[in-house]
This record gives C-alpha cells, structure tokens and sequence, in this order.
C-alpha cells in the first residue's frame, strides 16, 4: 500500500462474478481515481454491491482481479485497507 496522503486508486479490470446460476458481474473493467468520491448508481440487482465487496475484498472474482495502487488485492492486504476506505 502507498503513502495515505498519495490516496488510493481502484480498479476491476475484466472481473466477473457469479452467486450459484446467476451472472452479477460479466468481464466488469472501471478504474475509480485516488482521492475522489464515486457513486455507483442502477437499478436492483445491477452489481453494485458486488462491484463494492469485490474492491474491498470482502468477496474474490472468479474471473479477473482487483487492482489496488496498481497491485493486485492479496488477502493479506483486506483488513489494513478496509481500515483506510470509507464506505457504505
């Protein structure tokens, strides 16, 4: 992880995600820039509670990755940056 004052980029590049049969997330790819605030709008069902647990760790893609600072989001690495993002 960087300096905290650098702030923290985002990024899903082609992730997919699955809950049983169901597709929530096909090939996803957005980048959310350091030290700015986004919103992630859409109807029910649209991914954005997953596109937030995949970026935060709390879930893993089966497909793709989750890129933090340009580094790919280890496990060892959730519990220090969950400390440091605000989120709801």
């Amino acid at each position: 992880m960087t300096d905290p004052t650098n702030g923290i980029t985002f990024a899903l590049e082609d992730a997919s995600k699955r809950y049983g049969r169901l597709l929530a997330l096909d090939r996803l790819n957005l980048t959310f820039a350091a030290r700015t605030t986004t919103a992630l709008i859409g109807s029910s069902g649209s991914g954005k509670s997953t596109v937030l647990r995949l970026l935060l760790g709390l879930e893993r893609p089966e497909q793709g990755q989750v890129l933090v600072n340009g580094r790919i989001l280890r496990s060892a690495d959730v519990l220090a940056l969950r400390r440091r993002v605000g989120y709801v």
